[in-house]
């Protein structure tokens, strides 16, 4: 190989790997909202508490923006 020909294939080689790396980023950055965004304050701030129902509202929000989190039904409680 020529000089000339290994930077090339060196520049291109670099060029791709960043783009990848580019494209990788973006598919996997997503907006999710945040628990203080949904909430209106910081979970566990001073008198502000979230209850189970408040918990998994919360979840089931990051459910559907994020094919990351799967929620399912782990059984029935009797105090429901």
């Amino acid at each position: 190989m020529r000089k000339g020909s290994l930077k090339t294939t060196k520049f291109l080689s670099v060029f791709i790997l960043s783009l990848l790396s580019f494209l990788s980023y973006k598919a996997f950055s997503q907006n999710i909202t945040s628990p203080e965004d949904h909430f209106g304050y910081q979970v566990g701030a001073d008198y502000h508490l979230i209850d189970y129902q408040q918990a998994v509202e919360y979840w089931k929000k990051l459910e559907a923006e994020s094919p990351r989190i799967k929620l399912f039904e782990y059984g029935k409680s009797s105090e429901l």
